[in-house]
């Protein structure tokens, strides 16, 4: 596999500087080193888009930390209070068979 670096600008939000909705940002470089295969397929994603490479791969980070912050916010609010203890007395009722087939692992 061979790696193409690639040296990737991103904007570094100041949670302080929010005014009305508008962020100002500043500008901050990070070296990045991918896959040629996957910076191949990121650049023909971006010229699809009309957008840079760097503007594209800036997204698809944004894209990526929004769900994982919301999957984690979600299941934070859903588990509440509950300890992974107070599950023991669900899995102690649940039945004792061998697992489905292809769920072995």
């Amino acid at each position: 596999m061979t790696l193409a670096p690639l040296i990737l600008q991103y904007q570094d939000h100041d949670p302080g500087s929010v005014a009305k909705g508008v962020e100002e940002m500043s500008k901050k470089t990070y070296p990045l080193k991918l896959p040629s295969s996957i910076k191949n397929a990121a650049a023909d994603l971006a010229k699809l888009d009309g957008v840079s490479l760097n503007q594209f791969i800036a997204a698809a980070v944004a894209e990526k930390v929004g769900t994982l912050r919301g999957a984690r916010d979600f299941l934070q609010q859903r588990a509440g209070t509950a300890k992974p203890k107070d599950m023991l007395k669900y899995l102690r009722r649940a039945p004792k068979v061998p697992p489905v087939k292809g769920d072995e692992r």
